[in-house]
């Protein structure tokens, strides 16, 4: 399953729907913008079943239109959304979403299939624990607080 491809001449006429911005932190006034258009039949497929997803990031050193590739539309949404975060960690640019303090870009990491339905699970069990174990943490802080 691939997860990007460059954009072709005639793919400029995208619909979007969604868009992010991101605060560059190495740029005073710096932005990039993170698009997402509507998951379509690939015409490039030569069975004619597969499916893409139209992206692209603005600011950053390619601002072509890429695609997340699948065997559905919701399988083109989900690796394009991966490609985008690839491409903004790959980029080693720091950035932030607009009103947060924290370095985050929102969009999170996907627990992998590739492996299997058990390794994904057991990733799942895992961050659920640590989310539980966190929230146990944060009660018992705001509990000694006077």
């Amino acid at each position: 399953m691939k997860s990007s491809a460059k954009t072709t001449p005639d793919s400029k006429e995208s619909r979007w729907i969604a868009e992010r911005e991101l605060v560059r932190r190495d740029v005073p006034g710096g932005r990039v913008m993170v698009r997402i258009g509507c998951p379509q039949p690939d015409p490039e497929c030569p069975h004619g079943r597969d499916w893409r997803c139209p992206f692209e990031i603005v600011g950053l050193d390619d601002d072509s239109i890429q695609y997340g590739h699948g065997v559905d539309s919701f399988n083109a949404l989900q690796n394009a959304l991966i490609g985008i975060r690839a491409l903004l960690l790959r980029s080693k640019i720091p950035l932030r979403r607009e009103l947060t303090k924290t370095n985050d870009i929102g969009f999170p990491m996907s627990a992998p299939i590739a492996y299997g339905l058990r390794f994904q699970w057991k990733l799942e069990r895992y961050m659920k624990a640590e989310v539980k174990k966190r929230g146990r943490e944060a009660r018992r802080k705001a509990q000694k607080k006077p």
